[in-house]
């Protein structure tokens, strides 16, 4: 996937989102998200363009439980998204 592509998708994404930021009220997910054990994954020790981009591009991803893989989060890369 090209960078030009990623970025057309990512315009639209945002585009959406912002309509539907519109909606205030407490039906709208954006605004009122409750995180559950069942509904949500937390992703920890990654990075947000490369989960983004695993998640645009119709590809399997590997989930694995903490602890198991290399740890990221000391790398400078990762220091300067936080």
């Amino acid at each position: 996937m090209t960078e030009r592509i990623v970025k057309e998708i990512l315009e639209q994404k945002i585009e959406a989102w912002k309509n539907k930021l519109i909606d205030l009220s407490r039906r709208n997910p954006l605004l009122n998200f409750k995180a559950t054990k069942v509904t949500t994954i937390k992703i920890i020790d990654e990075l947000p363009t490369e989960v983004f981009k695993s998640m645009v591009v119709p590809k399997a991803v590997t989930v694995r439980p903490p602890g198991k893989t290399g740890d990221r989060r000391d790398s400078p890369e990762f220091k300067n998204i936080i």
